[in-house]
């Protein structure tokens, strides 16, 4: 006798079934879709192994957005970096180009 195969998703059915608020058994779960309660908690585990792929599918590309986002904070701290130079710079061509005259103090006649 050849084993029949399921024509659903059971990793995905299972694991909201037993992940759900108020989650049903494992006995429930095999005996809902004709399978072992070995099977369930084999198909579980596949599903937590999914998850945890996917969750670090997902870290590696918030890692990679972070490092972006340094990238972009060190680009713009040098551009910061070139605009206070180059301020520093007009400042001192106006400074050179208009001196501040320092005057003798008045004396004041009493």
């Amino acid at each position: 006798m050849q084993r029949r195969t399921a024509n659903i998703d059971m990793v995905r059915l299972c694991s909201m079934e037993l992940d759900e608020p108020g989650a049903v058994s494992l006995t429930w779960v095999a005996k809902k879709h004709r399978i072992s309660r070995a099977s369930v908690c084999r198909l579980m585990k596949e599903a937590d192994s999914k998850r945890q792929v996917e969750l670090i599918a997902t870290q590696d590309e918030l890692i990679a957005s972070q490092d972006e986002l340094i990238t972009t904070q060190d680009e713009l701290i040098t551009t910061q970096d070139e605009l206070i130079t180059t301020q520093d710079e007009l400042i001192t061509t106006q400074d050179e180009r208009h001196p501040v005259v320092h005057l003798p103090p008045l004396e004041i006649a009493a």
